[in-house]
Formats: structure tokens, sequence, C-alpha cells
């Protein structure tokens, strides 16, 4: 258990360090607190407020609320986007379907430009959407520090 504190408490430095560092990501701390394993993120300044509606239909192909996301999404290949209905077009499981179309719209760009998932904060019940999750011991803290300069980089070029 020493160990272990050791090993999160040097991960949560290093992460609150590139978080400080980037700027332009703000995050919910207060001095004396540890927040485990993961920060929050406060992103509502980046939701597009006029963000489209996601398409979604249900499926067969995924179980999880019997939703597909069709369209709109990196196919993994260094391809860029398919449209929906189209061939060769993407079916994608919509984990988060109780998400609102902004804060959707948000977690997309983020995972398609910075290539970092984020847990939507209203996967987990936040209040306000906006607020994302990062987990900080996923991965080693240079592979953290990597994600958030990538995140700072994408929301400091995504339109406004």
């Amino acid at each position: 258990m020493e160990e272990y504190r050791e090993i999160l408490t040097g991960a949560f430095e290093s992460a609150r360090t590139a978080l400080d560092e980037a700027k332009n990501i703000p995050y919910v701390f207060r001095e004396g607190q540890n927040s485990a394993q993961f920060f929050w993120l406060d992103l509502r300044e980046y939701l597009w407020q006029d963000a489209p509606e996601i398409p979604y239909e249900r499926g067969p192909h995924f179980p999880h609320n019997g939703h597909t996301y069709n369209g709109g999404a990196h196919d993994g290949n260094g391809n860029g986007h398919r449209e929906a209905g189209k061939p060769g077009g993407l079916r994608l499981p919509v984990l988060f379907s109780e998400i609102s179309s902004a804060e959707s719209e948000l977690f997309q760009y983020i995972k398609e430009h910075a290539h970092v998932q984020l847990l939507p904060g209203q996967t987990l019940s936040a209040h306000d959407q906006g607020f994302s999750r990062l987990c900080f011991t996923a991965f080693d803290e240079q592979t953290v520090r990597e994600a958030i300069q990538r995140i700072s980089q994408a929301l400091a070029e995504r339109p406004r």
C-alpha cells in the first residue's frame, strides 16, 4: 500500500502539473484534496450550444441500449470520415446515449483531434454538461502528460 500511495501521488502531481502548464484546461481541485485516480475537467466553455442532434438508429449489431451511431467518426485506419448509410459507413456503439448533443460533439472532437478518450461527466450523473473525467492512472505518467498536451492543442484549435 505504501508503494501504491507513492505511485498514485506521483501520477497525480504529474497530471496536475501538465494541466497547469496547459493553461486552457480548467479542472476541479481544492488544495489539500486528493482526486484519487482522476481529475474532473471543466470543459463547459468549449461546448457548442447549437450542436446538431447526433443521429442514432436502433440496430441489432450492438446490444447497449440497442443503439448504433452511424457516421461522423474516424474509421480508425486514418481514412477520415464516412457518411452514414453509404457503402463503408461506420456503425459504432452508442455507449453514452444519455449525454447531450453538445457534450457528445465535444468529446467526439477531442477523440478525433487529440486521440484521447475522456469519460463525459453526464455518464456519471454530473449535473451540468461539459465536465469530463480524465483518469491519470490508466497509463504511465509520460503518456498522460502527452495526452493532456494533445487535448490542450485540440481545444486551442477548436473553432468557436
